[in-house]
């Protein structure tokens, strides 16, 4: 057994109300002694991610078998046990307690029985992001691995179908994730972002990001992303960038497609619209 990450004292974690956190990597074939073979519970959460071969599961009568890519969620109290495992079976094993003072308790009170799925490829990521800066040391690694933690088990919740308990909200009443999303764009109009991108970023499908942007903006997040386009693009071409330039910059497959896009949303071609701006 490898411990990849532990809860530091004063951490983020800890004051979020995720206490105990451990991080571990398990190889059935060397670690079988600490895999329980006997009928259990704990006193906090457990998370099992299988990487390679496959373990079998049993709580109250119902089997769930893991295989790669797949993970579930164990309650506290609830009894489990870990009926088989392949030889060569490894996987990452999530441990942690909640703090019941604390508002995100709320979140994992909701899981009450085990939860089975397959394992979302940002949760790949993650997980390899923390593997590979746990080996690097070092005190900025151990706060991106903190936090890229903290993270994982959020996204895993959310995977699960649980939300915060209200709609977070800045100083302006805009939705954080709003804020989130149209500073994405912002900062990267001209690799032209698409919708899933920015909704990959904020940890939303792009039905939520669309629903989000409906309720702000009343628009949807591909109009947004075009008007920063447009926008960008007329301060370029006030700039007195040329219209390869342009076209080049904004990630267009020709001059002949910026043409076409500007017009469209300008109603006139750039070089009428650079001459109106001159007048």
């Amino acid at each position: 057994m490898k411990i990849i990450y532990k809860e530091q004292p004063d951490s983020v974690l800890e004051s979020v109300g995720i206490e105990n956190c451990y991080l571990k990597m398990l190889k059935f074939d060397r670690d079988a002694k600490n895999i329980s073979k006997k009928e259990h519970h704990h006193a906090g959460f457990e998370i099992h991610i299988i990487n390679n071969g496959h373990q079998i599961y049993k709580s109250y009568g119902k089997e769930y078998k893991l295989e790669p890519e797949c993970f579930i969620i164990i309650p506290p109290g609830f009894k489990h046990i870990c009926a088989h495992s392949a030889k060569h079976t490894t996987k990452f094993s999530i441990t942690f307690n909640t703090n019941e003072k604390n508002k995100y308790f709320s979140l994992f009170s909701n899981i009450n029985k085990p939860v089975f799925a397959k394992v979302p490829k940002e949760i790949i990521s993650s997980l390899d992001f923390i593997v590979n800066n746990y080996k690097s040391g070092g005190f900025m690694s151990e706060c991106l691995v903190e936090n890229r933690f903290f993270e994982l088990i959020i996204m895993l919740l959310g995977f699960c179908g649980f939300t915060d308990i209200s709609e977070p909200e800045n100083e302006i009443g805009e939705d954080v994730r709003i804020t989130m999303a149209k500073q994405y764009i912002k900062d990267n109009i001209e690799s032209n972002p698409k919708v899933s991108d920015v909704a990959s970023y904020c940890y939303l499908s792009e039905k939520q990001l669309t629903r989000l942007f409906k309720i702000s903006d009343d628009i949807t997040p591909l109009t947004y992303i075009q008007k920063q386009k447009i926008s960008h693009i007329e301060k370029l071409i006030e700039d007195n960038r040329s219209f390869r330039e342009i076209s080049e910059i904004m990630n267009f497959s020709s001059e002949y497609h910026f043409n076409l896009f500007f017009k469209k949303y300008e109603g006139m071609p750039p070089g009428e619209y650079r001459k109106t701006r001159k007048q």
